[in-house]
């Protein structure tokens, strides 16, 4: 089983221990150089909502051995892969609630995805991954994308308390975008400008 760990917005709700976040986001390489597109997941999903494979486990920390609940629900969007799951009501649960609610800052921020890659095209830094086999979901304490942070955690029946300007993200990422597509610009046309000696 491979793994990749992503950015995500993630929220609880204590009444019951459901998560939303994106285990996935298309696009931003990890830090193996993986990147994921559109679509990746799509044959998975529908074959674990016809019962034609089994739904991906819901892990602590990729392990195995530390199931601590279960995947709900699960669908690409434009962003990624945007997951529901519910933490079991055991005491590791509680406890894992409590380490996504620490002040000033979260114990437990990252989500992941467990995967086998049927197709991919190799890169000079690593895979663009087209159709992946999902096998987990997972909470991780270091992720192995920068960007892999948890924006808020919901209190029911109060508004979602903060941890990060949400919006001061989204743009930190856009300007990180836009100066990667401007590198990208550069480099190809240096690459084509003609050269006089």
């Amino acid at each position: 089983m491979e793994r990749i760990i992503s950015p995500i917005e993630f929220k609880t709700s204590p009444d019951d221990g459901t998560l939303v976040g994106y285990a996935a986001i298309f696009g931003h390489p990890d830090d193996d150089g993986d990147t994921i597109v559109p679509g990746a997941f799509k044959r998975s999903i529908q074959e674990s909502k016809s019962g034609a494979k089994a739904w991906p486990v819901f892990l602590l920390q990729l392990d195995a051995d530390s199931p601590i609940g279960s995947v709900t629900s699960m669908d690409e969007d434009e962003n990624g892969l945007l997951i529901r799951a519910k933490i079991a009501p055991t005491t590791r649960g509680k406890e894992i609630l409590s380490l996504l609610r620490m002040k000033p800052r979260p114990a437990l921020s990252g989500l992941g995805v467990g995967f086998r890659a049927k197709s991919y095209t190799p890169t000079k830094t690593g895979r663009t991954l087209t159709d992946l086999d999902l096998i987990a979901v997972s909470l991780v304490t270091f992720p192995s994308q920068s960007r892999a942070v948890v924006t808020s955690v919901k209190r029911a029946p109060i508004e979602p308390v903060p941890i990060v300007d949400e919006a001061a993200v989204r743009r930190r990422l856009q300007a990180e975008d836009s100066a990667m597509r401007m590198q990208a610009w550069k480099e190809a046309h240096k690459a084509a400008r003609p050269r006089y000696s």
